[in-house]
């Protein structure tokens, strides 16, 4: 694992090389992690800048450059899904703004070579106009609180969200839609036929508090992966906050509870990928960060409090499982896994009424 981390800081370029040379058997290994972690065209940075005695056989390394060249290939065509997609709304009566993917590119070095996955688009209009809408072009799989599946692009999955995404502690929840909505008064507005940009994007001021939510929601939903911490990365290190920046920011984080979360981010940004304490929130929490990294590196069927139980049609004992799952975060964010059962249930209800 100390040369898969290795690699992924000379990728971001916060190490220079290998400290010894990896052989050809850990080369192989370190390719199949980085596609296992969805990171194989970030990493293929490394390939560029390593010096030729550390460079992988030359087989692996063509493999490598194929797999970069189609991740390119791959962000083209989602260019064009994404601006598609932000004229349709538009076409419409719906504002958009695009959550994360390919607005995030604004904040990498390459991003040509940042793996997307599907389309999050954030509408402007209120819950039912926009289930309305959708459900005349196509029926959604799912009406979750905060989105719903819009399956009209072959091969590419759009989720279209009323609201950028929530807490199951209602306090939060409430004191984060007030946030939400502030946010998109002053968003939404940039989109229009003729803006700049072929699509809407969100920026620092909104990406710093909301992908921290994001990933927190990973934690507990489903699992932390590293792309999206190596989003926070590129995000955190394009940016010069000052020490009045930063307050602001752990101050809205501190309105939703987690800001001991951001502490814990830190250390793993700093630890692991070895961002510069000037680009850091706040100062960075051992005992949490050292939390997240063991939920990064946890063996696969350990991951997933939503998944796990997925396959069994007993409703009660998926939600014990679940509940389970979540007491091993018990000690680090209470407040969120306490009113869990009761988050539960409103989607449980939420899911009936909707089908």
């Amino acid at each position: 694992m100390n040369r898969f981390l290795e690699l992924i800081r000379i990728a971001l370029g916060t190490q220079k090389e290998f400290t010894a040379p990896p052989s050809d058997d850990e080369w192989e290994r370190l390719y199949v992690l980085a596609n296992r972690h969805a990171i194989g065209g970030l990493l293929f940075r490394a390939l560029t800048t390593l010096p030729k005695e550390q460079m992988p056989p030359a087989t692996l390394a063509a493999d490598w450059f194929t797999l970069a060249n189609k991740m390119k290939e791959d962000n083209a065509r989602r260019e064009k899904e994404v601006t598609h997609t932000t004229r349709i709304f538009l076409k419409y009566g719906f504002r958009s703004v695009i959550l994360k993917g390919q607005s995030l590119t604004q904040y990498y070095p390459h991003p040509e070579l940042r793996r997307s996955s599907d389309i999050d688009v954030w509408l402007d209009g209120s819950r039912k106009d926009i289930i309305a809408y959708v459900c005349s072009v196509k029926k959604p799989g799912s009406i979750l609180y905060h989105h719903c599946d819009f399956d009209v692009l072959n091969g590419t999955n759009i989720e279209v969200h009323f609201t950028p995404s929530y807490f199951a502690n209602p306090f939060a929840n409430h004191r984060f839609q007030a946030w939400a909505k502030q946010q998109g008064e002053r968003l939404f507005p940039h989109c229009h036929k003729d803006m700049e940009q072929n699509y809407n994007t969100t920026d620092a001021t909104f990406d710093i508090p909301y992908l921290l939510i994001h990933l927190f929601r990973h934690v507990i939903d489903e699992e932390l992966e590293l792309k999206p911490v190596i989003d926070y990365f590129f995000v955190l290190r394009s940016q010069h906050l000052t020490a009045e920046d930063k307050r602001k920011h752990i101050h809205t984080l501190r309105q939703f509870g987690i800001d001991r979360f951001a502490a814990g981010v830190m250390y793993v940004l700093h630890d692991m990928l070895g961002l510069e304490d000037e680009y850091l929130l706040c100062p960075p929490d051992q005992r949490q960060g050292k939390a997240l990294e063991a939920e990064l590196f946890r063996p696969m069927q350990d991951k997933g409090c939503l998944e796990q139980g997925r396959s069994d049609s007993n409703h009660l004992r998926r939600f014990l499982q679940r509940q389970a799952n979540l007491l091993r975060f018990l000690p680090f964010y209470p407040c969120e896994i306490l009113w869990m059962p009761y988050w539960m249930i409103k989607i449980f209800v939420l899911l009936r009424r909707n089908k």
